[in-house]
């Protein structure tokens, strides 16, 4: 019953967080999230595999005038029109279950998995700068804690942390660190993953708060914190990907840096301070194996072995919502997949388009570059930096995506990932208002009559 009172209490904090202000429902809705994979490991009943669930639905109930009115007010926007196409699609195949060979359960699954985080999209087109300003603090608090947790979990081991049961499965199997003696870190999450999958997303909104001007020394200490323990995390958790997107996110801020050299200064120190911790624990250096090209070559052959246009071919339809590999199904739904085989391999690109069909596959491709080809702006000047670089982090996300799943069903990833797509948009900027001219000086009884 653990599971239903933390699932309660998800949705209540999120509702009531939310129904202050977009950014503190957001905030409490990602602490869910951090801590998700640690709950659920600890407390395993069938309750808590919707903790995060809950709290998704508190967020919407308490911002749901915020997008109707998005709706509304913006419904000619590319955003609110794919958005609405991105709905849609999965409902229509969902209704038409009779279709294909998965009970009705597990498409129902697959309906979470195609469209329970697309509100995301109109929560961040939605987001103020205030909002985002709430947003980043939270993000900074929240990877300190996961990192002191991961060091914890480095230190004793995660035994001592995540007991053995079904649901932390893939964690003792993925002992193939330091020349397989170690575990990979997850820190508080449910997989390395996604550990390290997080704390490559939030850097676009640590840096994008940090960069902006008369920013409080104290937050500024905090963001650049928060940075490190993002950093630091990445290389705990021994997933490869985040390191690349961390590598090329290094890059832009860089670049970005070079006019603010006090700035630029503290950034290359704190990144040395990284390097050096790395470079004196092989259980950080997994990364290295990406110097291996017979490796990363089998690796992508391993994620990639259905190939788009072979899955394209075979299931011109899809197999249905969640007949892909990489659609979660949980163990007390297992019975219902009995009869039944998730085809695939491990690539987001042929999940989407055996679970969606061909049309759902263009729909989101469409989607993508129908965004990426679009300057991103913030919803305020300010956060026009930080915006850059959530589009840098979205295109790496969708670039390496061919290798490996579970992109859109991440938790909180996925949740921050839209979020970011959703501000990077556009949708919530508005329209500087043009100066109301001035009223005239000249006495009305010597205007001129109008013609």
């Amino acid at each position: 019953m653990m599971g239903l009172a933390f699932s309660g209490l998800a949705f209540v904090a999120a509702f009531l967080f939310g129904r202050a202000s977009l950014g503190l429902g957001m905030a409490s809705v990602l602490a869910t999230g951090y801590f998700y994979g640690i709950l659920r490991a600890n407390y395993y009943d069938g309750f808590s595999h919707f903790i995060f669930d809950c709290a998704c639905l508190g967020l919407y109930l308490a911002q749901l005038d915020s997008i109707l009115r998005l709706l509304a007010e913006r419904k000619n926007h590319p955003l609110v029109m794919w958005f609405k196409v991105l709905v849609s699609w999965p409902i229509i195949l969902f209704m038409l279950f009779f279709l294909f060979p998965q009970h009705p359960i597990i498409q129902f699954i697959g309906l979470r998995a195609a469209l329970w985080f697309l509100p995301f999209l109109l929560l961040g087109g939605a987001a103020t700068e205030r909002d985002l300003n709430v947003m980043a603090r939270a993000l900074a608090v929240l990877n300190l804690a996961a990192l002191a947790l991961a060091v914890a979990e480095y230190r004793l081991g995660i035994e001592r942390f995540f007991p053995k049961n079904p649901v932390t499965e893939l964690l003792y199997r993925s002992k193939d660190i330091a020349g397989f003696t170690a575990y990979r870190i997850p820190g508080p999450f449910t997989s390395s993953a996604a550990y390290g999958g997080m704390m490559a997303a939030t850097v676009p909104w640590l840096f994008g708060r940090w960069i902006q001007p008369r920013v409080h020394p104290l937050e500024s200490v905090l963001m650049l914190a928060g940075m490190l323990a993002a950093a630091l995390g990445v290389f705990l958790c021994g997933s490869r990907s985040p390191v690349i997107h961390l590598f090329a996110m290094a890059c832009y801020m860089v670049l970005q840096l070079r006019s603010q050299l006090p700035a630029l200064m503290l950034m290359l120190v704190a990144g040395l301070g990284v390097a050096y911790v790395v470079s004196n624990d092989e259980r950080l250096q997994r990364f290295t194996t990406l110097d291996d090209a017979d490796a990363i070559v089998k690796r992508i052959h391993g994620s990639a072995h259905v190939g788009i246009l072979e899955v394209l071919m075979d299931y011109p339809m899809g197999n249905g919502l969640g007949g892909a590999v990489g659609t979660s199904i949980p163990s007390f739904f297992l019975q219902y997949a009995a009869d039944f085989k998730q085809v695939g391999g491990e690539n987001e690109y042929s999940r989407i388009a055996l679970e969606l069909g061909i049309l759902g596959l263009l729909l989101w491709l469409g989607f993508l570059a129908t965004l990426l080809l679009r300057r991103p702006i913030g919803p305020t000047p300010a956060w026009n930096q930080g915006a850059r670089l959530v589009w840098i982090y979205t295109l790496l996300c969708w670039a390496t995506a061919i290798i490996g799943t579970g992109m859109m069903t991440a938790i909180p990833g996925t949740a921050l990932l839209l979020f970011g797509m959703g501000m990077i948009s556009g949708v919530g900027r508005r329209p500087v208002l043009a100066t109301r001219k001035a009223p005239s000086t000249v006495p009305a009884t010597m205007q001129q009559p109008a013609f």
